[in-house]
Parts: structure tokens; C-alpha cells; sequence
């Protein structure tokens, strides 16, 4: 499924695609004389990157993160600027299914069908541990014993998480484990009101995140907690 598709070291073209929208919008904070044609190159190479990456979930990250840079910025070239490149992005995609996929016969449902299955099994689990969750590093054994997935898929990683950041806390932490998350969120944008960058990326995974476990991704926990120490504009 992931035929001519850049998954970069991540090994992941969803997780790489979100790591470079998360290099992407760092780009317009560079200064000096020679920033222009820099961020220029820069931008053209790491887009190039997103856009083989041919992640559905990565490119409504580009858009969500984007505009919301483009109104905190109130900038006007940044709003029609997203919105091209997601046109661009979107024709780049269905040249991909078109000349690659479908040929190969490879199917792209296949990974959605994967995805609502794992909502549907972190929903389950749950529904049953509403308010303090299966347990920390539990969420396997959760699976197997209720019957929520085949053998195939208990022997992979996949078994050990959700695809959705907030239903792995929901389902491993219960009601009190996900606002304990929400409002380690909110104090994390409180305190930094004035961190554009910050505010955006945050913006762009929350999406992301409901496709890929991508809040608790090791290299883009880094990138959240770094950029929310360096606040700028």
C-alpha cells in the first residue's frame, strides 16, 4: 500500500508527511537577506517530500495548519497560498491513484476499513472502563480478550494503540485521563498565546491525529514541546 510513496526514516508516509507540514510552517520565520531564496528552495523540496508522501491525512493537516497560520498572521497571501498548494496537493493525489494504485490494483480503502476498525475498538474498550480506562499499556490485552481483533493483527504494533490520539487516551485512560490531556493542551496554548507556529501545528494535528496515532509520535512530541519553548511570532 505504500508502492512510490516517500515514508521518509519514520518509515511512515503518514507520519513523515505530518512532520514535514510541521517543518513547513517554521519556514516563514527565517530572517535575514538570504531568506527569501532559502525558504523558497527549502519550501519547493520539503512540499515536493509532502506531496509523494500521498497522505490524505498529512494533506488536511497542510490545509487545517495553514489557514489557521494565514488568520493568526491575517495574511492574505497565506490563505490563497494554502489554498492553491491544497489544490495542487488534491491533483498530485489523484495523479498518484490513477497511474500508480489503481494499475497495481493497490487498495486505498483498505487502510480506511483498518482505521474504523480501530475506532470501533477503542469505543468498545471504552465503553467498557468509562472512567479510568483499560490501563496504561494494556490496550492489547484489551483487544484479545474481547474479541476485537483476528490473530493477524494482535501479532502486528498496530495492536498496541489506536489510530486516533484522543480515543487511545479515552480508551486507556478513561473520562479523567482525557481531560487531564485536554487541559495539559490548553495550558500548553494558553501559555503560549503568541506562539503562531505553536497554535497552527497544534491545529493541524488534532485533525492528523484521528488518522495516525500522531500526538503521541516520539519525534513530534519533541517538535510540540521544543517550538512551545522558543514562542515567536
Amino acid at each position: 500500500p505504500h508502492y512510490f510513496r516517500t515514508v521518509s526514516t519514520f518509515l511512515d508516509p503518514n507520519f513523515a508527511g505530518g512532520f514535514l507540514v510541521l517543518t513547513l510552517l517554521l519556514l516563514p520565520s527565517l530572517r535575514g537577506a538570504t531568506a527569501t531564496w532559502q525558504s523558497l528552495l527549502f519550501f519547493t523540496i520539503i512540499f515536493l517530500a509532502l506531496l509523494t508522501t500521498f497522505s490524505r491525512s498529512s494533506y488536511l493537516m497542510f490545509l487545517v495548519s495553514g489557514l489557521t497560520l494565514s488568520l493568526l498572521k491575517k495574511s492574505k497571501v497565506f490563505f490563497f497560498g494554502t489554498i492553491i498548494l491544497f489544490i495542487i496537493l488534491l491533483a498530485g493525489f489523484q495523479v498518484y491513484t490513477n497511474l500508480v494504485s489503481k494499475p497495481r490494483n493497490i487498495d486505498r480503502t483498505k487502510s480506511a476499513s483498518s482505521r474504523l476498525n480501530t475506532w470501533q475498538q477503542g469505543l468498545t474498550l471504552f465503553q467498557k472502563f468509562p472512567i479510568l480506562g483499560i490501563g496504561f499499556n494494556a490496550y492489547r490485552y484489551g483487544v484479545k480478550e474481547y474479541n476485537l481483533g483476528d490473530k493477524q493483527f494482535l501479532e502486528s504494533h498496530g495492536a498496541s494503540s489506536n489510530d486516533s490520539s484522543l480515543l487511545f487516551v479515552l480508551s486507556t485512560t478513561g473520562i479523567l485521563g482525557l481531560l487531564a490531556y485536554l487541559y495539559f493542551l490548553w495550558i500548553l496554548l494558553k501559555s503560549n498565546r503568541e506562539n503562531f507556529f505553536l497554535i497552527a501545528g497544534l491545529s493541524g494535528l488534532l485533525i492528523h491525529s484521528l488518522f495516525a496515532n500522531s500526538l503521541f509520535y516520539p519525534p513530534i512530541l519533541a517538535w510540540i514541546l521544543l517550538i512551545s519553548v522558543s514562542p515567536r511570532k
